[in-house]
């Protein structure tokens, strides 16, 4: 369910990129490959990445796009500006974007 409405937000944006429709151009894509690992669904895995990454250097190369999510899966060489960050618990090499927040 999670991947669905992650895809139809990317629709949404596709759209509104093709027809210069006013929405802001910032897609924040949270969890998308919730109880979906590359080594059980490698194919589902790597085509959504393959095809968001695609989106992200043509369609919406005009978008910032904040991916978070357990697994990174690299761009593409060539792929735009771009950074990944890598946050582990209780590791001060790769902090906690708060650092007071500890979970639940």
């Amino acid at each position: 369910m999670v991947l669905f409405k992650i895809c139809f937000a990317l629709a949404i944006h596709l759209t509104a990129a093709q027809r210069d429709l006013p929405i802001p151009r910032i897609l924040v894509v949270d969890s998308p490959m919730k109880n979906i690992t590359p080594d059980i669904n490698p194919e589902i895995f790597f085509h959504f990445y393959r095809e968001l990454y695609r989106l992200l250097q043509n369609e919406l190369r005009t978008w910032q796009c904040i991916v978070i999510d357990q697994t990174y899966f690299e761009p593409p060489e060539g792929f735009l500006d771009h950074a990944h960050r890598l946050m582990t618990k209780s590791d001060p090499r790769h902090p906690p974007l708060i650092s007071y927040y500890h979970g639940h």
